[in-house]
């Protein structure tokens, strides 16, 4: 995969990576995930890591952010590996509305994103997986912003899988 993460930085170097007045670094990474190439990109590289645990059926994020990423990963799990559903957490606070798809009792999921920041979309996502009774097993990002979302997650238990990480976009 060492060669699909070749292919996926400079895309990320190019088209998300921004500099604010201030000189803090963020990321505009709805660029790299609305360009064909690396969302393609991305998309295989977490594929790899979900299937890492065969025990996965489900993959899910908060919206919109990983909504595009969603769905391009659950196509590559029907094309390359197996088929499995998803889903994704809304801004409602309703707990009937704030998921679209379905989450049953038992199922084993992965979380994925766009990037980790604060890590609260993470969380809220994972929280709501286990409030219904389903097991999250892995967590993955594309860019770890390296502000507090990793250390939020192993606070919770659960270690942040990223592609890459903001030292690695500057660096």
């Amino acid at each position: 995969m060492e060669h699909v993460k070749q292919k996926l930085l400079p895309i990320l170097k190019r088209k998300c990576l921004k500099q604010g007045q201030r000189g803090e670094f963020y990321m505009d990474i709805g660029f790299s995930t609305f360009d064909s190439e690396g969302l393609y990109n991305a998309s295989k590289i977490l594929l790899e890591v979900i299937k890492g645990d065969g025990e996965i059926n489900l993959i899910g994020g908060a919206s919109p952010g990983a909504s595009p990423l969603l769905g391009s990963v659950l196509t590559l799990c029907s094309l390359l590996w197996k088929p499995i559903r998803g889903f994704f957490v809304t801004d409602e606070t309703e707990a009937d509305k704030s998921v679209v798809g379905e989450i049953r009792e038992n199922d084993k999921g992965a979380i994925i994103d766009n990037f980790a920041t604060t890590g609260d979309s993470l969380i809220r996502a994972i929280d709501i997986v286990k409030g219904k009774g389903a097991v999250v097993k892995k967590v993955a990002v594309i860019v770890d912003m390296e502000k507090a979302g990793r250390e939020k997650l192993l606070e919770k238990g659960y270690e942040l899988i990223s592609i890459f990480t903001l030292s690695d976009l500057i660096g």
